[in-house]
């Protein structure tokens, strides 16, 4: 079967899939797994908002892109920083919160599979 415009053949829909499941499992290896000490640890607050900090920021966020999650914390990859990236939607640029607080939260509720990626 021939290449249709904007859609792969078929033998490289293959390519495409295997380099991301690829991708995936490298990430995930980067990611703490349940039963790790670090997912019980409590967080420090963040006191700098430095280069460094935007550097572990867009780490996350590409370690989240390539595990195929929604959200990646701080924590889950060994830092005890008060820091998580998330993104709703895929075709969004991911969100940094630093020092994240509740401050209101609706009584409805939403019921979705658990997407967490460790």
């Amino acid at each position: 079967m021939g290449e249709i415009e904007g859609h792969p053949a078929d033998g490289d829909r293959d390519e495409v899939d295997e380099a991301r499941s690829l991708r995936r499992k490298v990430a995930l290896e980067s990611v703490r797994q349940w039963g790790d000490p670090v997912l019980r640890s409590v967080a420090s607050e963040v006191t700098s908002f430095d280069a460094a900090l935007a550097a572990e920021a867009r780490r996350m966020a590409e370690l989240m892109e390539h595990a195929a999650g929604v959200g990646l914390a701080a924590p889950q990859v060994g830092s005890l920083k008060r820091m998580f990236v998330y993104r709703i939607e895929q075709d969004t640029p991911p969100t940094v919160l630093v020092n994240p607080k509740i401050v209101w939260a609706s009584d409805d509720e939403e019921r979705a599979l658990e997407g967490c990626l460790s």
